[in-house]
C-alpha cells in the first residue's frame, strides 16, 4: 500500500489529508466522540472510493464532480456509492445563503433549512454505531449547518467554502471544538 504525506502525517493511499442544538443536557467531549467513533462498525479503514471524491471544487448548490457544496457532495456520494438519490432542496436556498460572507442570521436560516430537511428521512445514531457514509452535522458559527460524511478511521469527507473537498482527520485541532457539538445521522428514507 502506498503512503501519502499529508500535513506532516503519513496516511495510507486512500487517506489524503487532515460547526442542531441537541436535546442532550450536556455535550460529549471531543475525546468522547473520537472514542465512540473508534468503536463503530465502520472500522479503521478508509475505502479507496473516497479518493475519487477528494479535490472537488466548492460550488454553491453544486452537486457534481466538477463542483459541489457540502449537501451536493453528500448527494453525489450517496448516489454513486449507495445507489440512493437524495433530494437536492435547491429551492430552499435563497441568495442571502449563497453570498460570499454570510452573516450569523444567514447561517441561522441555513441551519433551520437543514433541520427541516432531516425529517422524516434521517435518524440520529450514536457515534459508536457509525457506518460508512453516515452524515455528521457540524456547527458553523455555533449553528448546525455543515454536512460531512464519516468515512472510517476517524476521518470525514467534506467540502466547504474556500476549500476543495477533502478527507480530514477529526483528531486535527481545527475539529476539536466542532465535533463536541456534532450529531451523527443515518439515512432511513426511500431508496430510489
Amino acid at each position: 500500500m502506498t503512503t501519502t504525506q499529508c500535513k506532516g502525517i503519513a496516511y495510507g493511499e486512500a487517506t489524503l489529508r487532515h460547526e442542531l442544538a441537541p436535546s442532550r443536557a450536556t455535550w460529549p467531549s471531543g475525546l468522547e466522540v473520537l472514542v465512540a467513533l473508534r468503536r463503530a462498525p465502520a472500522g479503521m479503514t478508509i475505502p479507496p472510493a473516497v479518493k475519487g471524491y477528494v479535490g472537488i471544487p466548492f460550488v454553491p448548490q453544486g452537486d457534481r464532480s466538477d463542483g459541489a457544496d457540502c449537501r451536493g457532495l453528500q448527494c453525489l456520494v450517496y448516489e454513486r456509492e449507495r445507489g440512493i438519490a437524495l433530494p437536492r432542496h435547491h429551492e430552499a436556498y435563497d441568495e442571502a445563503l449563497l453570498c460570499e460572507r454570510p452573516t450569523r442570521g444567514d447561517i441561522k436560516r441555513l441551519a433551520d433549512i437543514v433541520a427541516a430537511r432531516l425529517e422524516p428521512d434521517w435518524r440520529e445514531v450514536p457515534f459508536d454505531e457509525a457506518e460508512l457514509y453516515d452524515s455528521l452535522l457540524l456547527p458553523i458559527a455555533g449553528q448546525p449547518c455543515h454536512i460531512a460524511m464519516y468515512v472510517g478511521d476517524l476521518h470525514i469527507l467534506h467540502v466547504e467554502s474556500g476549500i476543495e473537498s477533502v478527507c480530514e482527520d477529526l483528531r486535527a485541532p481545527r475539529w476539536q471544538s466542532r465535533i463536541r457539538r456534532a450529531r451523527l445521522f443515518r439515512y432511513a428514507g426511500p431508496r430510489c
